[in-house]
């Protein structure tokens, strides 16, 4: 669609009081800082993205993060790390960022798919604003969510390219970046799919030829989809057929309410319990289903309605889990899931009110003034929304007594948000709210390993060593593969002056993290006490092998050389902990100086 020169400028200016708009309302992130709800185990305790090396990045491409394929995500992270470290404000301005450019390319496929240049500004803002939109963007483990949503909007600009043209250059670009946009998220594999769907929209024939055209992006796909699938097998196993459909059309629907009334957001959704027809909330989602159903047949001639379900089917399809055990532990619905499904809704509103203003304007201006009065007001309305939904990611603790306050309590996994906010008390030495949080935690899910081993450390700060051995033993007979609970245990069992029994645990824990640093610390440090020093400097080799710039392994592998008879050497390690910023005290320097002029 070509646009002539007024076009233009309206599309421009309209640009710019949209991206205006967007910053004004997710501003708050840009003070937020990070939270311990992924954000540690993805960023700032991951140490993939604190190095670029080649075997980071392989390992980035090679493997998975807590049952994620995401190596594209963790490389900007790893960059972001290079340039800023661990800098809050540069991760969340990223985020930003990225929701900026997906905002932009989103007002480029609404031209692209017909709609005007008002009707698609504001399908547009409303994408840019809606309050859904939230925590895809202020949470920065969800990098993957407006990342892949850039690289797929990409995708689907680039394939209406080739639908118009027939440029096999833009048909390659499509297929790159869905590549790219399944590297950065495993959502992306609804693709084809929703390609299909564009392929009826722009009234394509449906043809062999066009389901050909989708096996390079199957090819490309396939792949991830494959390791998504193994990782998640029993989330889509359906043990209770009738309770799964319910479960189905429950998480279908929610959806589609939420996106209506975008009230009450909070980042852990309980499933309504029983999952049965006596439960008010299913056979309401079942009439509310029948009623979009019966939509769809009374308004079939009408393609952009049409295309709003499809798209939103075809690209949330994925994540309607069936899954019913809340144990497992994973949400069974989140908002950042509809940041992309999303889209239809927000181009047929643009749409909707493009035809009612034609409409009108046949009519009374006044009519059209209402219209606009009401369509500023909705803006307004989302805006504000989303300025406030932003505030309750600026921290921790914040983020937590929200969740908390709006999570129906004693469900799973409101057990989650208070070992969440015990992990808080417990760092700002608030000993005695954390043990509170972390007794709700274990009373409310007394499955969880996790929440004994917490409170087990504790526990052991407040030199309550035998209750944090019970707590670190019951976390191992829930889960004895849990490496960490052993390396915690050995630190119990050396103050008790037990070190057979800590360096069992300590070799349990290596076994389990062959590539762990402080857990070939400890058990050096531990070695050195009972003055087994080959196996003390062997640990430390390794620790030093594993992460070169640890300036406390430099020193206590000097003191163990200095204990094994060899100065000359313990000399260079003291002088390396030194340069990486080590305190040593100038007597010892002096001293080996002396004896190795």
């Amino acid at each position: 669609m070509k646009d002539n020169g007024p076009s233009r400028i309206l599309f421009s200016a309209g640009c710019a009081v949209v991206l205006l708009l967007t910053i004004a309302s997710f501003c708050p992130v840009l003070s937020a800082k990070f939270i311990n709800w992924d954000d540690d185990l993805q960023v700032t305790d991951n140490p993939l993205v604190r190095s670029l090396s080649g075997g980071n990045i392989r390992k980035m491409f090679s493997g998975t993060l807590e049952g994620t394929y995401i190596p594209l995500t963790l490389l900007t992270h790893a960059i972001e790390y290079r340039s800023f470290g661990f800098e809050p404000f540069v991760y969340h301005l990223t985020n930003l960022v990225l929701h900026l450019g997906v905002v932009l390319l989103v007002w480029v496929f609404a031209r692209q798919c017909g709609l005007g240049v008002a009707a698609a500004g504001l399908g547009t803002l409303v994408f840019a604003l809606h309050p859904l939109h939230v925590e895809s963007v202020a949470w920065v483990t969800e990098r993957k969510d407006v990342l892949y949503a850039f690289f797929y909007m990409l995708a689907l600009i680039l394939y209406g390219v080739y639908v118009r043209s027939g440029n096999r250059g833009a048909f390659a670009g499509s297929v790159l970046c869905g590549f790219l946009s399944v590297l950065s998220k495993s959502m992306a594999v609804s693709l084809p799919f929703v390609l299909l769907v564009c392929d009826w929209f722009w009234r394509r024939p449906i043809t062999r030829r066009v389901f050909l055209e989708k096996i390079p992006f199957g090819l490309a796909l396939a792949p991830v989809a494959w390791i998504t699938f193994s990782l998640h097998t029993g989330l889509f196993r359906a043990e209770a057929p009738l309770s799964a459909l319910l479960a189905w059309v429950w998480t279908f629907m929610f959806y589609v309410s939420k996106f209506v009334f975008p009230w009450e957001l909070v980042p852990m959704y309980v499933l309504p319990q029983p999952v049965a027809f006596s439960n008010p909330a299913y056979p309401l989602s079942l009439a509310a289903f029948g009623m979009l159903v019966s939509a769809l047949l009374v308004f079939r001639r009408s393609r952009w309605f049409l295309f709003s379900v499809f798209f939103y089917t075809a690209s949330i399809f994925f994540l309607l889990r069936v899954d019913l055990d809340p144990a497992a532990g994973v949400n069974l619905v989140a908002d950042r899931f509809m940041y992309l499904p999303a889209l239809g809704f927000c181009l047929l509103l643009g749409r909707g009110v493009e035809l009612v203003l034609e409409d009108f304007q046949k009519q009374r201006k006044a009519a059209v003034t209402v219209v606009l009065l009401i369509g500023t007001l909705l803006v307004a309305a989302l805006a504000v929304q989303t300025n406030l939904q932003c505030r309750i990611w600026s921290d921790s603790l914040t983020f937590w007594n929200y969740t908390i306050a709006h999570t129906p309590q004693r469900a799973r996994p409101i057990d989650n948000a208070f070992c969440g906010r015990a992990f808080v008390h417990g760092k700002a030495g608030r000993y005695d709210l954390a043990l509170a949080d972390l007794n709700t935690a274990i009373a409310i899910n007394p499955d969880r390993a996790k929440y004994y081993n917490n409170r087990g450390i504790i526990y052991d700060i407040r030199h309550e060593y035998n209750i944090a051995l019970l707590d670190f033993s019951r976390a191992l007979l829930l889960e004895p593969d849990f490496a960490e609970v052993y390396f915690n245990r050995a630190r119990v069992y050396s103050k008790f002056g037990r070190p057979k029994e800590a360096l069992r645990d300590l070799a349990l824990a290596i076994a389990l993290k062959p590539e762990w640093v402080e857990a070939y610390e400890r058990r050096a440090i531990m070695n050195y006490g009972i003055r087994n020093y080959g196996q003390a400097l062997a640990d430390f080799d390794r620790a030093i092998a594993l992460n070169p710039e640890r300036a406390a392994a430099y020193f206590n592998r000097g003191v163990t050389r200095q204990a094994l008879g060899v100065p000359e050497l313990a000399l260079a390690d003291f002088l390396k902990a030194q340069s990486l910023g080590y305190k040593v005290e100038p007597a010892l320097l002096e001293g080996l100086q002396k004896q190795n002029p």
